[in-house]
């Protein structure tokens, strides 16, 4: 027996489906609006959390986010090693005067990836605090270079290219003055090497990065001032 299908039933049919998709897109858009603005709010308050820790007690006021060092057309921002990447560089400043430098970096050379740091250095060169912001180094070994898993990267407080030496910043084994983790020397080689090159390359584009602390422009305002 033949079925009779009714032209006028699929047409009802599918308009009604039609509206159903319509009506399911509706809210499903609007809430993907709105929990994307707070998803962003969210990371960018995250990110100046991260910030601020690298920073100890530097007071600033002004928008870090919105105030990079952007690398002019002809320098590659990560000519430092091929291994590390300066991926950001926050300026730091108060009233207007500079006060340090905050330096996004990832070295490929962790154990099980990338790692991304954010390493905190004042004006003079000196290490403010060092944080790391992703990685997927071993749980229980590797990952210990993370703030809430040891103490190890507050080992960085303080330190500079003079001290220890630039010759020095490497991990014990490698006969340079930073521990390494029990268990896990990889990580914390990758860590160390990061940091040096964040140094490295903030001592190589400092005047760049503040031109108002070149010599040049110290000379022409106390100049201007007398």
């Amino acid at each position: 027996m033949a079925i009779k299908i009714n032209p006028k039933l699929i047409l009802i049919s599918t308009g009604l489906l039609a509206l159903f998709a319509l009506a399911s897109i509706v809210p499903v858009s609007t809430l993907h609006g709105l929990t994307k603005d707070k998803i962003e709010s969210n990371l960018l308050a995250a990110r100046l959390k991260s910030i601020a820790a690298v920073l100890s007690d530097i007071a600033y006021d002004n928008d870090i986010l919105n105030d990079q060092y952007v690398a002019s057309d002809g320098e590659t921002i990560d000519k430092t090693a091929r291994d590390t990447n300066i991926d950001a560089i926050y300026r730091i400043s108060n009233q207007a005067q500079p006060m340090a430098t905050v330096v996004e970096a990832t070295t490929n050379k962790g154990y099980s990836g990338t790692i991304r740091i954010l390493v905190g250095i004042d004006i003079s060169g000196t290490i403010t605090g060092v944080r790391i912001l992703e990685h997927k180094e071993t749980p229980g070994l590797g990952d210990s270079i993370a703030s809430s898993h040891s103490d190890w990267v507050y080992s960085f407080n303080g330190k500079s290219l003079k001290n220890p030496l630039a010759n020095q910043w490497s991990v014990k084994k490698d006969g340079g003055q930073f521990d390494q983790l029990t268990g896990a020397t990889v990580s914390p080689r990758a860590v160390v090497n990061a940091v040096k090159q964040s140094l490295l390359f903030y001592t190589e584009h400092k005047y760049k990065i503040f031109p108002q602390l070149a010599p040049a422009a110290i000379h022409a305002k106390n100049k201007g001032n007398e």
